[in-house]
């Protein structure tokens, strides 16, 4: 009796080493695809840019930095009433984004440089301080 508890135990121990690398090898099967496809998007940025009227802060954030050639999607909320953004050097005019309104862009961020957004759409007696930058790095 007491070598089939010896032998069963050997036995447990033996299951149990393979239980583990049964499991490891299916949390590695179901892990390995998402951090295959966390590093092949490493190089996206996405930003949402919410507008007040510049007596409430204007764009938030309005200073933005983002690395050479990320794919960029920008979400322009506007919270309070109707902005417009625009990205003279990019091309990009959102058109009027009412308010409680999201415009949704995307470009590619090949070139370094400064680009500056503007408001495009007369909100306010401030209108004029509503602009943001974006350096591409």
């Amino acid at each position: 009796m007491v070598g089939n508890t010896a032998g069963g135990e050997k036995g447990v121990k033996k299951v149990r080493k393979d239980e583990i690398i049964a499991v490891a090898s299916v949390v590695v099967a179901i892990a390995l695809p998402f951090t295959l496809l966390g590093l092949t998007d490493s190089t996206s940025e996405k930003i949402v840019i919410r507008a007040y009227v510049a007596e409430a802060g204007g764009f938030r954030p309005d200073y933005i930095v983002i690395p050479q050639g990320s794919k960029v999607k920008i979400v322009f909320e506007s919270v309070d009433v109707t902005h417009g953004v625009i990205i003279p050097e990019l091309g990009i005019d959102t058109g009027p984004v009412k308010a409680g309104e999201r415009v949704i862009i995307e470009f590619s961020a090949d070139r370094k440089g400064t680009y500056h957004f503007l408001c495009s759409i007369r909100c306010s007696p401030f209108h004029q301080y509503m602009k943001g930058v974006i350096v591409v790095k």
